[in-house]
Formats: structure tokens, sequence, C-alpha cells
């Protein structure tokens, strides 16, 4: 019987996929989605694996740009047009042609909480084992990011844990309130928070997009 090898999500393939994704033209979006999805379905080495987790090295730009991105055409059902992502560290993170002839649209990816994302993923990495809330603000200290992993695991309220990440979206629009925006759709990615009863019809997200509205270099959040 003849050996078949299987293709591996590795660092050259996944510069292969940035090499297409930031050509002159970018790509189709449908094949973008297409082969972002081949590509998670193939093996990745732990270290690769855990490089994606905590958003390091080469696997940085596919967990904090390309990754939300692919997120966001699908809640919105995009699946025409084309986009490019340039990777090159200016904004905007993509342009988005939803139709052939179209004027681009700017898409602009933040991470609302995201030191905290690293030290939860951190722990995880480390214990194979982790929790989903910490409830600590994103300017703290690193020995306050350290003090509260060191804790026992206790439980949160859903009203805590949604002021948390509505804080968190507001940061990450006040640090986006320069000129340079101006004009693009400002994606931030946040932490999910399921709620019940009285809170779930008011999430934070509602009123974090509520302060997009007056922020003059912001489009809006996704």
């Amino acid at each position: 019987m003849e050996s078949v090898t299987v293709p591996s999500f590795d660092r050259d393939a996944l510069a292969d996929f940035y090499a297409k994704i930031s050509a002159g033209e970018g790509v189709s979006v449908a094949g973008f989605q297409q082969e972002l999805d081949e590509l998670f379905g193939r093996y990745r080495s732990p270290a690769d694996l855990n490089d994606y987790r905590l958003s390091r090295g080469l696997w940085k730009k596919l967990a904090d740009e390309v990754a939300p991105l692919s997120r966001l055409l699908r809640l919105r059902g995009i699946d025409s047009g084309r986009v490019r992502l340039p990777l090159d560290d200016h904004p905007p993170d993509c342009w988005l042609w939803e139709t052939a002839g179209a004027d681009p649209v700017g898409i602009e990816v933040t991470i609302a909480l995201g030191r905290e994302r690293y030290y939860l993923k951190s722990k995880m990495v480390r214990e194979g084992i982790g929790r989903g809330f910490l409830g600590v603000r994103e300017d703290a200290r690193q020995a306050d990011f350290s003090l509260a992993l060191a804790r026992p695991r206790a439980m949160y309220t859903p009203a805590h844990a949604l002021a948390a990440v509505e804080q968190g979206i507001c940061r990450r629009l006040a640090q986006k309130n320069y000129p340079k925006f101006a004009g693009f759709i400002l994606l931030i990615e946040a932490p999910y928070i399921a709620a019940r009863g009285p809170l779930a019809g008011d999430p934070a997200r509602t009123r974090g997009c509520g302060r997009a509205a007056s922020i003059p270099g912001s489009a809006r959040d996704g």
C-alpha cells in the first residue's frame, strides 16, 4: 500500500498563505475562507499551536488579524468580493472590495482585554487547564495579573464580566481615536460573556457601540 503524506499547518504553509492574502489584488472572500478552513483542518505541532494561542511570532497576525476578520465576514454574511491583508503593521489591517469595481473599505482589527487573554492562555499552556475570566484592568501591573492567576478559581457574576468587557472595548476605542484610522471600520474582538435574566438584553457590546458613535476616528465595532 502506498503511503500518503498529509500536509501539516506549519510555518511554511502559513507563510505561503500570508503571501497570497497580502498580494496586490488580494484573494476572493470565498477563496480566503476556504483555504483558511483547510489550513485549520490540518495537523499543527504543539509548539505552533501554542504560538497561535499566545499570538506569538509568525502566528500573531493569524490570531490577531486574520482569524477575527474571517469571523466578521461570516457573521455579516459576506461571501463574495475580495480581501487583501497587507500584514505590514500600518492601518488598515484589511481592504475589502464587496463588489467588483467598488471602492475598498478599510477594516482595522484590535483586541479588547488582550493582556488578560494572554495571561489566561499562558496558564492553560503551562498547566493544561485554564479559566475564563480574571477581571484585571488592561493597564494593571504585571504583578496584578500574576496575583489574580495565583488565587484559587472563583465564581464571578455576569455583571462583573460584562463591565470588564465594556471597559476593555472602550479602552480600545480610545486608543484608536486618531485621524489615521478615520473612515475605517473598527473591528474589536472581545470575550463573549453569556448573560441571562435582566442582563441578557443589555450586552456590553451595545453600550460600546453607543460610545463608538461619539468618537470621530471610529466607524463601528463588530
